[in-house]
């Protein structure tokens, strides 16, 4: 029964992380521009609607037009898209981390049971403290395009950590499953 329940909620999490589309990513950019006051709310409002599709069926009598703030961000001579693979990029080269993420997932799935390993497991891959980031350019990093690419791949290196603890504590809790019955029913 505990194998038919971890397998299910293995593939009932699989199906939720799966990747990101285009639009959930600008969408993750126009937001962080917003919360930094390189925009403001109405030119934030303007493009999540036209990034979505989203008319408010008012008439209007100018196009929409989104102008930045007077803040000026450095593109580095890159496209925003450049930039955010160069974030990515930049994440698996120089994001590391302890094995702290892996050993306690792995722990507390073989020590208590796959489903008290879950918490350890889904409070590491969604949550990341900026501090801890590893930016290799601070420069850079001041860029939206470049640090939601960065951050994006460190929170992917930290859920893989994350989820390979619980998938292995899992694994070693199967076989002691089953070596400890088998051992049961050849003792009866």
């Amino acid at each position: 029964m505990r194998l038919i329940f971890t397998t299910v909620f293995m593939v009932l999490l699989t199906v939720g992380y799966a990747q990101t589309d285009s639009t959930e990513i600008k969408l993750k950019h126009y937001k962080e521009m917003y919360s930094n006051g390189i925009i403001d709310s109405s030119e934030y409002k303007a493009l999540r609607q036209r990034l979505l599709g989203i008319s408010d069926n008012k008439p209007t009598q100018q196009p929409v037009t989104v102008v930045l703030s007077q803040a000026t961000i450095d593109t580095f001579g890159m496209t925003s898209e450049q930039l955010f693979k160069q974030g990515m990029q930049d994440a698996l080269d120089n994001y590391r981390h302890g094995p702290g993420i892996t050993i306690g997932t792995l722990a507390a799935t073989v020590f208590g049971s796959p489903l008290i390993g879950l918490a350890p497991a889904i409070g590491c891959s969604t949550s990341f403290n900026e501090a801890n980031a590893d930016y290799p350019n601070m420069k850079k990093a001041k860029n939206p395009d470049y640090k939601l690419g960065y951050m994006k791949e460190v929170r992917h290196i930290k859920r893989i950590s994350a989820w390979g603890g619980w998938g292995a504590g899992t694994a070693i809790d199967i076989v002691v499953g089953i070596v400890v019955g088998t051992i049961i029913s050849h003792h009866k």
